[in-house]
Parts: C-alpha cells; sequence; structure tokens
C-alpha cells in the first residue's frame, strides 16, 4: 500500500512539474500543447535541472559547514 501511495505521489509530481513548466515557457495548458521532439527534449532537460538535485548535492548530514543548506541552494538558483 504505501509502496503504491509513493508511486503515485511521485507520477502526480512529475505531471505537475511538467505543466508548470509548459505554462511558464508556452503559456498553454499542458493538455494543449503539442511539442515537436527537439522541444520535448529541450523541456525535459530543463525540468531535470530545475527539480532535481545538483550532482554535488550531499545530505545535510555529510555537507561540509560551507555548503550546509545545499537544497535551498539547489531550488533556488535553478528557478
Amino acid at each position: 500500500m504505501t509502496h503504491h501511495t509513493v508511486y503515485y505521489t511521485l507520477i502526480a509530481l512529475i505531471v505537475e512539474a511538467w505543466s508548470h513548466a509548459v505554462q511558464e515557457k508556452y503559456g498553454v495548458p499542458l493538455n494543449e500543447w503539442a511539442p515537436d521532439w527537439d522541444e520535448l527534449v529541450g523541456m525535459s532537460h530543463n525540468i531535470v535541472k530545475t527539480y532535481i538535485a545538483d550532482p554535488v548535492f550531499k545530505p545535510s548530514h555529510q555537507a561540509s559547514t560551507d555548503n550546509a543548506d545545499m537544497v535551498s541552494d539547489t531550488m533556488y538558483c535553478n528557478g
């Protein structure tokens, strides 16, 4: 049961990320967006940069004191 909850929550979050990105860039709802392949790939890269932690990210228990809030830094510098 918990596995399904996490799975469906993740799907909803991914769709929400796409919806926000498409609305912001193209000004249309996700269900009305008709991209070509290059737009789809470009948007995918943009979403990864915006919503996925940078490879240098370390959880706070592993981070040094000079970058202790990398989650916040990653979220706000990419947006």
